[in-house]
């Protein structure tokens, strides 16, 4: 499967008045959360793309099927904050060692692997599935408030078994 998208991202028709306090947008310096045309819409990347596959073992391991599966994600850019605001917030990600500085506001483009494999019996009584989500380990931040920026899910291996009965 594949899929894509391709999008135009501006304000239009933003009142003069909507920034802190009340304050016009055109002043200078621009007040605190203020939004003008120049300023790009929070979470929506100029362009996105996703492109996966499954393919099914020819075995009889186990009187049952076994498939493999894969995908690929990008996402270009974007802001997390409505003002743009491209100050940095330098941390160490969950189970890390070195901290690394990253754009509060502005999300960098980013690339996501995800893998899997999945076994289901004839019978369709037992399914077991190991599946790894992110497994690059690509960090980056999702969204970001009152100057705290919120990372996306580290990598993630999970084993999932399930009965029928």
């Amino acid at each position: 499967y594949a899929t894509g998208s391709i999008a135009d991202r501006q304000y239009v028709d933003i009142p003069l008045r909507n920034g802190a306090g009340g304050v016009p947008c055109s002043t200078t310096p621009e007040p605190l959360n203020c939004v003008t045309t120049r300023d790009q819409p929070v979470r929506f990347p100029e362009s996105q793309a996703t492109l996966g596959a499954r393919y099914t073992l020819p075995t009889t391991l186990l009187d049952g099927e076994w498939s493999l599966n894969g995908s690929i994600s990008y996402s270009d850019e974007y802001w997390t904050s409505t003002y743009n605001d491209a100050r940095t917030a330098t941390g160490v990600p969950f189970g890390g060692t070195t901290a690394i500085t990253v754009p509060l506001s502005l999300t960098a483009a980013t690339t996501v692997y995800n893998i899997g494999v999945r076994y289901e019996s004839n019978d369709g009584a037992w399914q077991a599935s190991l599946d790894c989500s992110n497994c690059g380990e690509e960090y980056y931040v999702t969204s970001s408030l009152v100057g705290l920026a919120y990372p996306n899910d580290p990598r993630r291996v999970t084993f999932r078994l399930r009965r029928n009965f």
